[in-house]
Order: C-alpha cells, then sequence, then structure tokens
C-alpha cells in the first residue's frame, strides 16, 4: 500500500521528530510509538521507524506489528473484493446467523474444513439447503479464510459459466482450474445443459487429478443433485465429499426485508 506524497512527507518529518529522542534499543522505540499510536491509518511513519543508536552505526529499520496485521486486513478485503461481490465480501464465520441445529452444525464442519486446509487434499463440499439458508454466506467465509493463509480462491455462480458463446465458456471453465479452492455457488438446472455437463466432467476431473478441493452450494436435495450431475462425475466427487444439509430455517432475505423497511413503520 502506497502512501501519498502528503504522507510521505510526514512520514519524514515524523521520523526526524522521533529520532531526536535518544532510545537504548529498537524495542523501546517501538514501545514508546505504540502506546502513543494514533492507529494505522493515520500513522505518520507508514509502518517502519528508523532506529539509530548513533551517527556512525548503520540505522536500523522497525516494522510495526501493529501496521503490518492493518495492512495485511486490508490487502485481504481487496482481494476477497476482486473474487465475490460488493455485498457479499463481509461474509465471515463470525457473522454467520445460526437459526437451526443443522445451520449449527454446518457451520461447525466448514470450519473444520478450513483449520485443515483440506481442498489442499482434494477434499470436496457440497452444501444442501432452501434459499437464504445461509449456504454461500458458509462458501464465502471459506473462501476468506483461504486468502488468509495465502491461497487462491474463486467464487463463480453456476448461471454464469454458461453466459456466452463456446469460447467464453470454455475460457470461464479454464480459468477455473488451477486455483487452490473454488466455489460453484447455486447449481441447478445447469446440468441440463449438455456443453455445460462435459466441460463441469472436465473440470471436476481435472481437480480431482490434482487434488484441489470444491464447494458446490444447491437447493436441490442430494439425490436429484446426483442425478443432475450423472453417476459417472459424482463418482469423482464421491470418494472425497462431505455432504452438509442445512433445514429448519427461514429464507433469511425475509428478516432482511423487514428489517429494511422499518421506516414504513413511522408515522
Amino acid at each position: 500500500m502506497k502512501l501519498n506524497s502528503t504522507r510521505a512527507q510526514r512520514a519524514q518529518d515524523s521520523q526526524k521528530k522521533i529520532s531526536q529522542r535518544r532510545f537504548t534499543t529498537p524495542r523501546e522505540m517501538l514501545d514508546n510509538c505504540l502506546e502513543k499510536c494514533p492507529g494505522p491509518y493515520e500513522c505518520p511513519y507508514g509502518g517502519v521507524l528508523i532506529f539509530e543508536s548513533s551517527p556512525t552505526e548503520q540505522p536500523i529499520p522497525i516494522v510495526c506489528p501493529r501496521y503490518q496485521s492493518w495492512l495485511k486486513q486490508v490487502e485481504l478485503e481487496h482481494k476477497l473484493r476482486e473474487i465475490v461481490p460488493d455485498n457479499l465480501a463481509d461474509k465471515s464465520f463470525e457473522n454467520f446467523m445460526i437459526r437451526s441445529a443443522s445451520s449449527g452444525e454446518a457451520l461447525k464442519l466448514m470450519k473444520k474444513y478450513v483449520k485443515a486446509r483440506a481442498w489442499e487434499q482434494g477434499a470436496n463440499i457440497l452444501i444442501t439447503g432452501p434459499y437464504g439458508a445461509g449456504k454461500t454466506h458458509l462458501a464465502i467465509a471459506t473462501i476468506r479464510k483461504a486468502i488468509e493463509v495465502g491461497d487462491t480462491a474463486a467464487l463463480v455462480l453456476a448461471v454464469d459459466l454458461l453466459h456466452g458463446g463456446f469460447q467464453a465458456i470454455d475460457e470461464r471453465f479454464e480459468a477455473l482450474r488451477g486455483v487452490d479452492l473454488l466455489v460453484i455457488d447455486d447449481l441447478t438446472t445447469e446440468f441440463e445443459n449438455k456443453y455445460f455437463l462435459q466441460r463441469a466432467f472436465e473440470l471436476i476431473e481435472h481437480r480431482y487429478r490434482q487434488k484441489r478441493g470444491t464447494v458446490f452450494t444447491t437447493n436441490l436435495p442430494m439425490r436429484d443433485f446426483m442425478n443432475a450431475l450423472g453417476s459417472k462425475m459424482f463418482s469423482r466427487l464421491y470418494e472425497s465429499l462431505l455432504t452438509i444439509e442445512i433445514k429448519d430455517v427461514d429464507d433469511y432475505r425475509k428478516t432482511l426485508r423487514d428489517k429494511n423497511l422499518e421506516w414504513l413503520k413511522e408515522e
């Protein structure tokens, strides 16, 4: 993250001021700075202090851990917004709403998937449930964690894979082959398209051989999903597939709608 010219000049001026004080160790200098820290965004040093024990010795740069942690979070959010729509980019395990025993179990299982980084072992997840159950929320929260540990990830709506002509579809599928974690969201009737079915099989076959995991979400019952995939494709997934069913939940969008329309109740 680059400082603009004004902030860069301010950082230089601040370095001169703090350098005028004498600290016996880099740790003392850092502790003093952290004590007065205005927050990473307002940091006048750009996250790096310069320790000079004497004019004759080589200056020692001190990287602020608080600033680096903030910078890492900023970069994470930026990467996440390149992958998922802005209105979904805030989804995380921490703000997932448990609305039934099955949704609580789903959260627990997805956290285990993340802790083990099981996508690196080729483990696949199928999350089923009605619309508004939180399937996409859990999938995006998993992507967030994958990015945090430095892995690549992609989210794609199943219907978007069919947009355009054959070449555009081919290029879209090709781009998904190499990511560490892939989420294909909201699979429904796409498998009725024979061209989609063929390209999807090739994608799954490639990821199967490369041991790269895929998370699928669908509102289809498990049996219908199996029939849509076909026995050949499903067998590729099955040996490393965990099915998570979310049930007994109302569409959370109804709750959001009620909240968003509270202004109607005002006199």
